[in-house]
């Protein structure tokens, strides 16, 4: 199985979800068929991110307000950092071991 972190990065809305997938039920594309000149995907690109997102089931889905203890005035408090920190050192506890960012 691999596991998929993504973020969602902001100060009052930081969203973290974390899915596993098996990767033997789906062939990747070839390398030089997953984006078009422009940036965007190929068919079968779109095909593949398809078959991962049905095949995947979600480990954790967090959404939290990192502004706590942070003044309100600042437009990026230092604190916001050590909250953020914080938060990601706590979902240790889910034993996630995450391959894919």
């Amino acid at each position: 199985m691999e596991t998929v972190a993504s973020f969602d990065i902001g100060k009052k809305n930081f969203s973290f979800y974390v899915e596993e997938f098996d990767s033997s039920k789906i062939p990747p594309p070839i390398k030089s068929e997953k984006y078009n000149i422009d940036g965007t995907p190929t068919k079968s690109m779109e095909n593949y991110l398809s078959k991962i997102y049905k095949n995947g089931n979600k480990i954790l889905l967090l959404n939290s307000d990192l502004t706590a203890n942070c003044d309100k005035k600042a437009y990026l408090d230092q604190e916001t950092f050590y909250n953020m920190i914080d938060l990601l050192d706590n979902t240790r506890k889910y034993g996630i071991n995450v391959q894919y960012l």
